[in-house]
């Protein structure tokens, strides 16, 4: 949810340019590395689904 609301606001201009893309840039490298994925690239799509079920739960929660 942190890098969905980060990746939104860099896209339309919510705030300091550089100061978001290296919170985007943090939170990218935090997901790539999470146990979850455990040293195996994830199947084509897999992360983009996590990021639409992220945008759909922020939502379901505004």
């Amino acid at each position: 949810m942190e890098w969905t609301h980060a990746y939104e606001a860099l896209a339309h201009g919510g705030g300091p340019h550089a100061v978001l893309r290296r919170r985007l840039v943090l939170l990218s490298v935090r997901l790539a590395a999470h146990p979850y994925w455990g040293g195996r690239t994830p199947p084509a799509g897999a992360r983009m689904e996590l990021r639409r079920q992220a945008r759909e739960r922020s939502r379901d929660h505004a």
